[in-house]
């Protein structure tokens, strides 16, 4: 079992065959018949299998009375509306196109048949072999129960469902429940089911147009929010823009630092090594930026290479002969020594 809140608008109409009988005469045409039987209406387009719960169903007694549920074509209005063990109606045809209509193919003996629009709070659906008493009746499912009900307008149609209703239609003259109506009351009450529908369709502008305030409001709201939002946004990107130029100052600045020292050591290593060291030179500045890992091999490198012994000054001075035959590119040692120390000098500057 399943209860469902009613979706709003969500209406349910199903049809009676009612009973129309020829009485033409002056006044208003007077009806009168069973809109609901009571029981489990079949076959309907939408619902299948429905019920009402009379107990909680609710109307008033003077509603519209239309033409296929059509506002534009009022057939009359209703005068009393009594919800018992089933839904009886009582009312008048009124003057014009629908009205005359309505009675002239009841004259002729056209089936007309009832329609009443009625709208549930809740709907209460049984599934198969799931029961409920409605009506002092057994339903079983699968089928729909509506509960707090509301019967919005009684219609004339050309087809039906519900095969337990009827209706009637009299000439004026006729006795009904209603006949102590005083003279011209029958137009006044036709007069005030059309002004009643009328209050009712600007109470429900009005609530349409409050809630289409509510939702300018709403929108409003949103707009500042999304203004707000953008903002925030706007500083945020600047906030992170002005991070990363601190950022890139701040690596440019380790960078260089990183560079000075590493030129510095390297220099170090190679005065030690008696070879030049020069910011110049491509290769010993691809060495300077090159990744720690590299950078440390290559010191470690260095560190296995052994000095190179510079004789000391005038070492050679009393060597008169070449220490090997003077040949094609061939240098004494005294050459050789003073060579060395020239380079140290230019390094030691």
């Amino acid at each position: 079992m399943d209860t469902m809140k009613a979706v709003e608008g969500q209406e349910f109409t199903f049809l009676a065959v009612p009973e129309l009988t020829a009485a033409p005469g002056e006044g208003l045409r007077r009806f009168r018949g069973v809109a609901y039987g009571g029981g489990v209406i079949t076959d309907h387009s939408m619902w299948d299998r429905v019920a009402f719960d009379l107990g909680s169903v609710k109307a008033a007694d003077r509603m519209p009375v239309l033409l296929d549920h059509d506002p534009g074509q009022i057939v009359g209005f209703t005068g009393s509306v009594k919800i018992g063990s089933r839904i009886e109606v009582e009312g008048f045809v009124a003057e014009g196109e629908p009205g005359r209509r309505v009675a002239s193919l009841a004259d002729q003996g056209f089936p007309w048949q009832m329609s009443v629009r009625i709208m549930p709070e809740t709907v209460v659906r049984l599934d198969l072999g799931e029961t409920m008493k409605v009506n002092g009746r057994r339903v079983e499912g699968p089928a729909a129960v509506f509960k707090d009900s509301l019967i919005r307008e009684v219609s004339f149609c050309a087809l039906g469902a519900d095969r337990e209703t009827e209706a009637d239609v009299f000439n004026m003259k006729e006795a009904l429940p209603m006949e102590s109506m005083r003279p011209g009351q029958d137009r006044d009450l036709a007069i005030q089911a059309l002004n009643d529908e009328k209050n009712q369709f600007r109470s429900e502008n009005d609530s349409l147009k409050s809630r289409q305030a509510e939702f300018a409001a709403e929108n409003a709201e949103l707009k500042g929010q999304v203004k707000a939002l953008e903002f925030e946004r706007r500083a945020l990107a600047e906030s992170l823009g002005a991070a990363r130029e601190e950022a890139e100052g701040i690596r440019q600045k380790y960078e260089a630092l990183r560079r000075s020292s590493r030129e510095a050591v390297l220099s170090e290593d190679f005065r030690r090594l008696g070879l030049a060291f020069s910011a110049e030179d491509e290769n010993i500045m691809a060495v300077v930026r090159a990744e720690d890992a590299v950078f440390d091999s290559f010191r470690k490198a260095l560190g296995e290479v052994k000095p190179v012994a510079v004789p000391p000054r005038g070492a050679f001075e009393n060597v008169t002969e070449p220490v090997f035959e003077a040949g094609a590119g061939m240098k004494t040692l005294a050459q050789r020594a003073d060579e060395m120390r020239e380079k140290e000098e230019r390094n030691g500057n």
